[in-house]
């Protein structure tokens, strides 16, 4: 696997046409104003006698916004001057487009709307990626984040608002996740566990692409070990000497999850039971898991010094306290669900 997928230069002829200086560049402002100008009569013409304007200005807001994506996108190119498609961002998306593919599948068969899975999935990628950021400033806050945010002036240059340079951690993308469909079935009036169980088997296999992914990117890499299996990354990772693949592992741990979910959605007595079974197996590969990693920046509740100024073994990762607290969390939705499936078909 390597960190870029596709890698291609822009030629330098391009630039006579799209480059800063020529007609394309300076016309990008008037293609901006056409396509605002389109939507909103679009967005006007919503009164149903107005059938006709609506349709136009439909075609018309279609046709713009692709002159204006097309001619910025050509723009960004040769300013940029190359292109790098990173294999991580290809599997995490391949995984998401794969999960609403399958979503659609099964809601279709449970009474869900396709519009409805697409507007959960665009409010679920929203606050999964949301949660897993502030889930990752939450866990390094007190080495990374705070003492740069002390150290920088001004402090809007601070690590803390560089999300471009990454930082997530999937336990917070699982949470916000959560939250976001609990406050979307509420919208639509649709059951909780029906539709999480409906979604939950997918989120299996994202992490299984999202993983093979980190194996690409070399991040979330193991301890050094001697085994068989053992794996090495290229000097340019930063990764020296052979280690575990826990990024492997997991994503070989959550690919069979996923099929274990589907097994128990087809079989399931109570809706709200593959959720459940997925929060207890997820639980128990990523506490187990996290033994072999060996990216300690990702923290320690427990950094035990045995003799002073000697430094002791770390025990007891966040990654570990999470997987006990989804542990906790799936006991406790047992009653609960098992409550509202007899209580509501629907629920």
């Amino acid at each position: 696997m390597y960190q870029i997928l596709i890698e291609w230069k822009v030629p330098s002829s391009w630039s006579g046409f799209a480059g800063p200086g020529s007609w394309l560049f300076a016309q990008w402002k008037l293609m901006a104003v056409l396509f605002g100008i389109s939507f909103v009569a679009y967005l006007w013409a919503t009164d149903p006698e107005r059938a006709t304007e609506r349709r136009t200005a439909g075609w018309i807001t279609t046709t713009t916004s692709l002159i204006f994506g097309a001619g910025l996108a050509l723009v960004g190119l040769v300013y940029l001057g190359e292109i790098k498609l990173h294999t991580y961002g290809v599997m995490i998306s391949l995984g998401f487009i794969f999960g609403i593919a399958l979503t659609i599948r099964e809601g279709r068969r449970v009474g869900v709307a396709p519009d409805q899975v697409l507007d959960l999935a665009f409010w679920v990628l929203i606050a999964s990626m949301v949660g897993s950021r502030v889930l990752f400033i939450i866990t390094e806050w007190n080495t990374t984040y705070w003492p740069n945010l002390k150290a920088t002036t001004p402090f809007y240059n601070a690590k803390l608002f560089r999300i471009w340079e990454g930082g997530l951690v999937f336990h917070g993308g699982l949470i916000g996740g959560l939250i976001a469909t609990a406050l979307f079935v509420r919208s639509q009036k649709l059951g909780f566990f029906l539709l999480a169980d409906t979604v939950v088997p997918v989120v299996a296999l994202g992490q299984f692409f999202g993983r093979i992914g980190c194996f690409s990117a070399g991040c979330c890499y193991g301890k050094a070990t001697d085994l068989p299996w053992a794996v090495s990354f290229p000097a340019s990772v930063g990764l020296k000497g052979h280690i575990h693949p826990t990024q492997l592992y997991e994503a070989l741990a959550t690919l069979a999850i996923f099929f274990v979910l589907l097994w128990i959605r087809h079989n399931k007595r109570f809706h709200g039971q593959v959720v459940i079974a997925y929060l207890i197996l997820y639980a128990f590969v990523r506490f187990f898991i996290e033994i072999f990693r060996g990216d300690i920046v990702r923290g320690f509740l427990f950094e035990v010094d045995f003799v002073r100024s000697a430094e002791g073994p770390d025990i007891f990762t966040w990654g570990q306290l999470i997987s006990v607290l989804l542990l906790l969390l799936a006991l406790l939705l047992i009653p609960l669900a098992k409550r509202l499936s007899s209580s509501s078909p629907r629920s």
